[in-house]
């Protein structure tokens, strides 16, 4: 793990599975200072590492927390937990239906709930965590906005995971603009895209592991220069 996540005070948001459990074990046994770890439920490998966490006293100090990224009045009871916060990794969201939306038989996913489902829990639920613990990043620190591939306008030539891709695109403007506000308190903001990642939301199916993704994304986490990108966990650009 890259030497500027050491002595840390982080805080995952979506970190019960998949990616988010995956950068959370990483931090952990990275030599992080202390990690808040938050999701709608407690997974067995949460409960787990945090039991770990416990019985190695020289390791990081890990917490959970429950709370959904759609109820603001539990993220705002979450950061009490916390003095401050070094780096926030927003990684909570939901696939949605992978269907087009104009061809759908009736006994498929409505296009517009299915829309403003994956759009609440993508791109507002990231906001709810950011705006509940803004207060408490630190100067230096780094906040993560987990975007996608599909996100990009510019290779936006198939219709499949629509509602996926709209919110994930409202994540990359909402990011820009969080980077204009946090840039001016020397805070970096990064759009990250984690690769096509094998987890329980994608079926199985991916090009990589969760961990080989996490440990692309903290090493693009800890670059210099940052600040509004648009990045891959490999280090490649692209397209917006």
């Amino acid at each position: 793990m890259p030497s500027f996540f050491a002595n840390k005070n982080i805080v995952v948001i979506g970190s019960a599975r998949g990616i988010g459990y995956a950068l959370l074990k990483q931090l952990v046994l990275g030599g992080a200072k202390s990690i808040l770890a938050i999701d709608r439920y407690e997974s067995q490998d949460i409960s787990a590492l945090v039991a770990y966490s416990n019985e190695h006293t020289d390791t990081t100090h890990l917490s959970f927390v429950l709370a959904d990224v759609t109820d603001r009045s539990a993220l705002i009871a979450a950061t009490e937990k916390v003095d401050s916060v070094d780096c926030l990794l927003c990684v909570a969201g939901v696939l949605g239906c992978p269907l087009p939306l104009l061809s759908r038989e009736e006994s498929d996913p409505d296009p517009s709930a299915d829309i403003l489902k994956v759009f609440t829990v993508n791109v507002l639920g990231t906001f709810n965590g950011i705006h509940a613990f803004q207060a408490k990043i630190q100067r230096g620190g780094r906040v993560m906005l987990m975007s996608s591939t599909m996100a990009s306008m510019e290779t936006a030539t198939f219709s499949k995971n629509p509602a996926y891709s709209i919110a994930k695109a409202g994540v990359n403007m909402l990011g820009r603009k969080l980077a204009v506000e946090l840039g001016q308190r020397d805070i970096g903001v990064v759009m990250m895209s984690p690769g096509v990642v094998r987890t329980e939301m994608n079926g199985g199916e991916g090009d990589i592991s969760p961990e080989e993704s996490a440990a692309g994304i903290l090493r693009e986490l800890s670059r210099e220069g940052i600040n509004g990108a648009f990045l891959r966990y490999d280090g490649n650009g692209w397209p917006w």
